[in-house]
């Protein structure tokens, strides 16, 4: 996640309209939100303390539905 993260912070410094905000939508709030991978425990996967086995986290399910609502686009998973 911490390429998600430096990406963010290069896109807030740069001109809205250089780029395509669908492609980032969701990483862009995951980082927000404070999803920054095993660290946090919480990235696009959950992780439990001391287990790096990535598992589904309805969080970011919740977030791509959102974001597929918002630009009006088909989410398929």
């Amino acid at each position: 996640m911490l390429k998600d993260a430096i990406g963010y912070k290069s896109r807030r410094a740069r001109d809205p309209n250089s780029f395509d905000p669908r492609a980032f939508r969701t990483a862009d709030r995951l980082v927000e939100m404070g999803r920054r991978g095993q660290k946090t425990q919480a990235g696009y996967y959950d992780y439990r303390p001391g287990d790096r086995t990535p598992r589904f986290s309805p969080v970011v399910r919740s977030l791509m539905e959102e974001s597929s609502l918002e630009f009006g686009v088909e989410l398929a998973l």
